[in-house]
């Protein structure tokens, strides 16, 4: 467990900030319920209750995934080319720094997110950074890695449900999907079932609140082929222990053929889940830029990364680090249990002069 350290100088990157609650942070604190006892973090609720048996949840427990640096002669990440090349999203031909050869480069598919930030709530208390969190993360998705980004601002139950409709309407076996919510959440330990609490929800009355099982049986019928869900508060930690994921390891890998494993992760289906902590409560703020502490470490290893192709299990050792040094709450990353995982990861894949876009619903 992360000691705490007696004393700590001003916050910085490498400096975290004193972990005493100061009035910034502390007004920020998300919804929290009382259960069993123990104080429950609801602010981004995680599906990590979504078959209702502990024993269902495992954590991911990889060794160190290779990765391929980019060709020598790409452009650094902070400066895009200006060269009038055409573009190339991650699942696409063309000028792409990732080492391979068109022979050997794996289909990667194409990408698109799901970001949902709830903020003006009418009937709960109101969040600060939510809807800043997932404007600054798709922005990143477009530019750096070639994502088609939907954005729900302050999303009511139909326009979530809605949204995840269509997506299981339209996607394929090439398709990836990142979805992230910012919200408030609850856990009804009597009906053991998670629930995202839309814009309009009202405490103890469930007609609008979006369950764990609306959630997830989108994604057990979603053709696409690798589906990474994040969310960014959660009471999971006691959670996501068990026995460890099993998946494709690059145990046996000769020099050079890196890429082997990166074909073989990319053709098997992946149904997983991030969360920003365990059972301890979580700030909405806290991070830099005026975001939470979970939402910079996930966008700043999004930004800093120079390999070319990554999985989420890689990103998410910098993620862990980060948040646990900066915050009291652990980061967890688990498969979601009963939704067709097959030892799959989702993988990041850098797009150089990306074409991204996004549809805003306001």
């Amino acid at each position: 467990m992360h000691q705490r350290k007696p004393s700590r100088p001003e916050p910085s990157r490498t400096h975290p900030p004193d972990r005493s609650p100061s009035p910034e942070t502390d007004h920020r604190m998300k919804t929290f319920f009382v259960v069993h006892g123990k104080w429950l973090a609801a602010g981004l609720l995680v599906f990590l209750w979504l078959v209702g048996n502990r024993q269902d949840i495992v954590s991911f427990f990889f060794p160190p995934e290779p990765t391929i640096p980019p060709a020598p002669s790409s452009p650094p990440l902070a400066e895009p080319s200006s060269r009038n090349e055409p573009a190339a999203s991650p699942g696409s031909g063309g000028p792409f720094p990732d080492g391979f050869t068109p022979a050997e480069r794996p289909d990667f598919g194409d990408y698109h997110a799901l970001l949902i930030g709830n903020d003006q709530y009418r009937h709960l208390p109101r969040l600060k950074n939510a809807r800043r969190d997932v404007e600054t993360l798709s922005k990143v998705l477009k530019d750096r890695y070639g994502f088609q980004v939907t954005i729900l601002l302050d999303a009511t139950r139909d326009r979530i449900i809605t949204a995840l409709d269509r997506f299981r309407d339209s996607l394929h076996g090439r398709d990836n999907l990142l979805i992230y919510y910012a919200g408030h959440g609850r856990f009804d330990p009597d009906a053991n079932q998670g629930y995202w609490l839309p814009v309009e929800a009202e405490e103890n009355r469930r007609a609008n609140w979006v369950s764990n099982a609306d959630v997830t049986d989108n994604l057990k019928a979603l053709g696409a082929k690798h589906v990474l869900l994040v969310s960014d508060s959660c009471y999971a930690g006691k959670l996501v222990r068990g026995e460890g994921l099993r998946g494709v390891r690059p145990a046996g890998k000769k020099p050079g053929k890196i890429e082997d494993f990166f074909h073989r992760m990319a053709q098997r289906k992946a149904r997983t889940v991030m969360t920003s902590g365990g059972l301890e409560p979580v700030l909405d703020g806290g991070g830099q830029r005026g975001l939470s502490v979970f939402a910079t470490a996930f966008i700043d290893a999004l930004e800093q990364r120079t390999d070319a192709v990554f999985g989420t299990q890689a990103l998410f050792g910098e993620i862990q680090k980060k948040v646990g040094y900066n915050a009291e709450q652990i980061p967890e990353y688990s498969y979601l249990h009963g939704t067709g995982h097959d030892g799959g990861d989702f993988l990041f894949v850098r797009a150089r002069n990306a074409a991204g876009g996004d549809s805003v619903d306001n």
